[in-house]
């Protein structure tokens, strides 16, 4: 461990000067910096109540004359949601950014009168666009005359644009020489320690492997109910063994394609970040669709590119008091998202147990019955399922009937859809259980543009592999992916270019 964070209030209210002195001394001798954290706007009067942000110079000053009474350093400083507490408050209560920005001056020159030489980062929320993010760290800039030295990224999980969203910030803050932080962490409405921790490590294969996010600082936190233990670090569902498992090897793969009778070769090599081959692993080679446009003007809808089929599954237990289910999807609506999409649903199946599915018409060859559709976006009956087209600000959402669910029971939810890449995080499937009082828990899956397995092959001693698949007869991306191990991490390759028949 390099650092331990105190967060504010107990750092300056709640520790005892003896409890404070104790962690202080432990903490020099073991040679572990210290951090602090805390709201850095001037509270507001009933305005700022309950607002997260608003602590101001009283509790830093506290804070900072109490850590160094007791013998202390502060190295590391962070501004907790400051610009997200200026947009929280009531439209009689704002307060501009330069305002804000000159509360975190203050906050700054009250830490450095004590340590000057402590580091000043920011935690803001991820449901922000670059260019509102860009204006935040101007106005911090000219209040300060320094950029932060990190942005820290409180990321809605929930959201199905979060990826996309958390990797464009990511690439404008360092654009700026900002380095960037993100906050792992699991669902809040995980129901025990194992989905908590399986989540958290789905979060981030899902950033760093799939999206390309490079985070100068992992941050693994948890805010909710779960994990209950830190230790043994050996146990997967015990919080420290996220520890272990994010600093195994890392791993690159590559994929080249070339025409060869019989279809098309799919080539490449797998190593780890050494430059050592990986041999005798296994290797999926997976179609994505490459039609349609990814990044169409707002307010145009841009078809193409839902020829590729695949099971979206969510797993898990019936919740407790549950009696009924529904399930459907959300496009543009329930959701920070807004934009295209283009997707064909051919069924939806749940079952319990292994048993059969209870959802009427789940492949709509009946039409529309048993389903109800609102929303001012396309959604049309076709052969093979039903096709939904959204464009910008367009709401496209679906309701099944209810149907009977068992309390405990383990279920399986499959969604067998064609998803275009334009539509990636624009939206999500639902399965929603319900009790005698209404909703008890929703279910989620993003969605996520469509990847049809191809085949798998192996790597030779040299980390090599190859493999002849049947060439799409439209346009496709061919992906190579690997699943790693217990101590190395997956890998994504992409060709980079369509495949043609």
């Amino acid at each position: 461990m390099h650092v331990l964070h105190f967060f504010g209030e107990w750092a300056a209210w709640r520790s005892s000067d003896a409890e404070l002195a104790a962690v202080v001394e432990d903490l020099n001798r073991r040679g572990i910096a210290i951090g602090i954290e805390g709201g850095p706007l001037f509270p507001r009067g009933t305005c700022s109540e309950n607002i997260e942000g608003f602590a101001g110079p009283g509790e830093v000053h506290v804070m900072v004359d109490r850590i160094a009474r007791a013998g202390g350093r502060v190295t590391y400083v962070v501004l907790e949601h400051g610009f997200d507490a200026l947009a929280a408050l009531s439209a009689e209560c704002s307060m501009s950014l330069a305002e804000g920005a000159a509360d975190m001056a203050v906050y700054l020159d009250t830490v450095r009168r004590v340590f000057p030489e402590a580091e000043f980062s920011i935690t803001e929320t991820g449901n922000l666009d670059t260019e509102i993010l860009g204006a935040y760290f101007n106005a911090f800039r000219e209040a300060t005359g320094e950029y932060p030295a990190h942005l820290m990224l409180d990321v809605p999980y929930g959201e199905p644009h979060w990826p996309l969203a958390a990797r464009a910030i990511e690439d404008h803050a360092r654009s700026l020489g900002i380095g960037f932080a993100i906050f792992y962490l699991g669902e809040e409405e995980d129901t025990n320690d194992q989905e908590w921790m399986d989540n958290l490590r789905d979060h981030i294969v899902e950033y760093e492997v799939v999206y390309g996010g490079r985070p100068d600082r992992p941050l693994f936190t948890s805010w909710h109910d779960h994990p209950k233990n830190l230790l043994p670090g050996t146990e997967s569902s015990a919080f420290t063994h996220i520890l272990n498992w994010y600093t195994r090897t890392r791993t690159s793969i590559s994929a080249d394609t070339s025409e060869v009778d019989g279809g098309l070769l799919v080539s490449g090599l797998l190593k780890d970040s050494s430059g050592a081959a990986l041999g005798h692993e296994t290797v999926e080679i997976r179609f994505r669709s490459a039609g349609g446009c990814c990044d169409p003007p707002e307010g145009v809808f841009a078809p193409g590119g839902i020829d590729v089929l695949e099971d979206f599954v969510v797993t898990g237990v019936v919740p407790d008091g549950a009696t009924t289910a529904d399930v459907g999807y959300r496009i543009n609506e329930e959701c920070a998202c807004n934009g295209p999409v283009d997707l064909l649903v051919e069924e939806f199946n749940y079952s319990e147990n292994g048993g059969p599915n209870p959802i009427s018409n789940p492949d709509f060859v009946a039409g529309p019955a048993g389903w109800i559709r609102w929303g001012e976006a396309a959604q049309v009956v076709e052969t093979g399922g039903l096709h939904v087209q959204a464009a910008y600000g367009q709401v496209a959402s679906l309701n099944s009937e209810m149907f009977p669910v068992a309390s405990g029971a383990s279920f399986t939810m499959t969604y067998s859809a064609r998803i275009s890449p334009q539509s990636d995080g624009n939206g999500h499937f639902t399965l929603i259980f319900h009790g005698e009082d209404g909703p008890i828990r929703r279910f989620r899956k993003h969605i996520r543009p469509s990847r049809a397995l191809a085949g798998h092959t192996v790597t030779d001693a040299d980390g090599r592999f190859e493999l002849v698949v049947e060439t799409p007869a439209e346009p496709k991306l061919i992906e190579a992916w690997y699943d790693g191990t217990e101590t190395h991490w997956p890998a994504l390759a992409e060709t980079g270019e369509a495949a043609l028949n």
